[in-house]
């Protein structure tokens, strides 16, 4: 619902933002703070260890188990494997 800003990596480390979903675009590999946001997408992201599962219920709830506590889900849509799909949840 609300717009965020420039500065993407500063909110996610401030904990503003529980699902990032990127679209044709490589931020974690191509951005001045690259390397920063790689470090803390993976920190939010082990707020709950990844869901590595066949039932979906269950990829699902630990998706939602991480949001609630505080961390991030990263979704990437993308026709081609860059960083940002290396580190995504759901590709």
């Amino acid at each position: 619902g609300n717009a965020i800003p420039n500065y993407i990596d500063q909110h996610i480390a401030d904990g503003e933002v529980r699902v990032y979903h990127v679209i044709g675009a490589n931020p974690l590999g191509m951005t001045n703070s690259a390397q920063w946001a790689r470090e803390v997408i993976l920190e939010k992201q082990a707020v709950t260890p990844p869901a590595r599962s066949a039932d979906t219920d269950e990829v699902i709830a630990a998706l939602k188990e991480r949001i609630d506590q505080g961390g991030l889900v990263l979704f990437a849509q993308d026709i081609f494997p860059n960083l940002t799909t290396e580190y995504a949840d759901l590709v």
